[in-house]
């Protein structure tokens, strides 16, 4: 049977505050302290990663725009040496028709001179041609 013994009661109620004091002293307290220090460490951590994400940001949107304006002066760059290379193409491919014109011209030139000399060659040789011809043909002179 449970029995109450009013000493123990007394005795556990003076101890029980005395122990909640000097354990509250030596063990609360230090462990209170600590758990404050490492949430204000964990708050300011909290507070630097905020400010590290939007630094973050705010750079992926810096690089962002500094990508499009170098893609869109490279674009630019692209369609002007596009242009120029068409342009001396073109200035090239006339300046070779030219050329050639002239080197056919001359050509052709050349080749009605070598005509004529030879028809030259042939009128002054015609009667022997001819006369070869009709030996070859019909047997006689």
């Amino acid at each position: 049977m449970i029995s109450f013994d009013p000493i123990l009661f007394l005795l556990q109620a003076f101890l029980f505050p005395v122990f909640l004091f000097l354990f509250g002293r030596w063990v609360f307290d230090p462990i209170q302290g600590v758990l404050a220090e490492r949430d204000r460490r964990l708050n300011r951590e909290g507070t630097h990663a905020d400010e590290a994400s939007r630094t973050l940001a705010e750079l992926k949107e810096r690089y962002r725009r500094e990508m499009e304006t170098v893609h869109r002066a490279g674009m630019a760059l692209v369609a002007e040496a596009k242009e120029r290379a068409e342009r001396e193409a073109r200035a090239t491919v006339e300046k070779v028709s030219e050329e050639m014109q002239g080197l056919v011209a001359a050509e052709q030139e050349a080749a009605k001179q070598q005509c004529g000399v030879i028809f030259n060659e042939i009128r002054s040789h015609r009667r022997d041609l001819v006369d070869a011809m009709a030996e070859k043909l019909w047997g006689r002179p």
